[in-house]
């Protein structure tokens, strides 16, 4: 199927693995939509029952948290697509799409989608490897860390960051080994923690979804101050140190807010040990 006003077949890298017949058989579940330049599409928390193809013009997606600016996401053009979070996570939209001109979006309900899968597997393929680059891009929009950065910014350190899984109860880090790199907390929730002289357990912090942990040892080159445990299965994004430094060199603000947070930690670690803080002699025991 061509987009309007382009001459030839529209290229959809969702289906760039068909035939041109296979092709065929799909385009005959999908269904054409119109919008004019500004329209809202969809918005964040309607139902994610369908995923829509852009065969002409453009849109903008975005979040509104409550008290805050807009945090654009992404600006998808003809042959991108959208609506895939509905698809996995089995979730409402996570994000608001507005058409930045008229727009022709082509539109796949899910039970349509999941026969198409069915049939032609490299089509989820292609699906759930834009999926997760997608999840890692809306991960930096709203970390402290990365939030500053522009749609372009964030792109270009996508490959910088590897994704782990850790069950419920699993060690993430242990203190006294050594660290270096930085942890974002994609899904789940962790305990960080420290140890009494007596062998105690001091709860330091419990950290969720958009928290990261990790940086004290990634800023001083020393052992991990503390130790974290997953409370219940938890999905982690990695940055390594050469990463990092490569990061923050070409943005200290990135480095600044990090050690903002190390001595906040680290303050909130002398307070669990019941250390006086202007006491050095006992600020070498972290």
């Amino acid at each position: 199927q061509a987009a309007a006003g382009q001459e030839g077949p529209l290229p959809i890298p969702l289906f760039s693995d068909l035939k041109k017949e296979e092709l065929s058989r799909v385009m005959e579940k999908i269904q054409a939509k119109q919008f004019a330049k500004d329209a809202v599409i969809c918005k964040e928390g309607d139902p994610g029952d369908s995923i829509y193809i852009i065969s002409h013009g453009r849109v903008s997606i975005f979040r509104h948290p409550a008290g805050e600016e807009k945090i654009r996401l992404a600006e998808l053009k003809e042959g991108d697509f959208f609506g895939e979070f509905g698809f996995f996570a089995d979730a409402k939209r996570q994000a608001t799409v507005e058409a930045l001109a008229d727009t022709e979006l082509l539109e796949i309900v899910k039970e349509d989608l999941q026969k198409i899968i069915q049939e032609f597997p490299s089509v989820s393929q292609v699906l759930f490897k834009f999926y997760k680059e997608r999840v890692l891009n809306n991960l930096l929009a709203f970390s402290p860390l990365f939030k500053a950065f522009s749609l372009e910014e964030r792109k270009q350190m996508l490959d910088k960051f590897t994704m782990e899984k850790f069950p419920s109860g699993a060690m993430v880090l242990e203190e006294g080994a050594a660290g270096d790199s930085l942890y974002i907390i994609k899904k789940g929730e962790v305990e960080a923690y420290t140890e009494s002289p007596r062998g105690e357990k001091l709860p330091l912090a419990r950290l969720k979804e958009g928290d990261f942990f990790g940086e004290i040892s990634l800023l001083t080159g020393r052992p991990r101050t503390a130790s974290v445990k997953a409370l219940q299965p938890a999905e982690l994004v990695r940055l390594n140190k050469k990463d990092f430094d490569q990061i923050a060199a070409h943005h200290p603000a990135v480095r600044k807010t990090l050690e903002e947070f190390l001595h906040l930690r680290l303050a909130n670690k002398l307070k669990a040990l019941g250390v006086v803080q202007d006491n050095p002699a006992k600020e070498g025991m972290v």
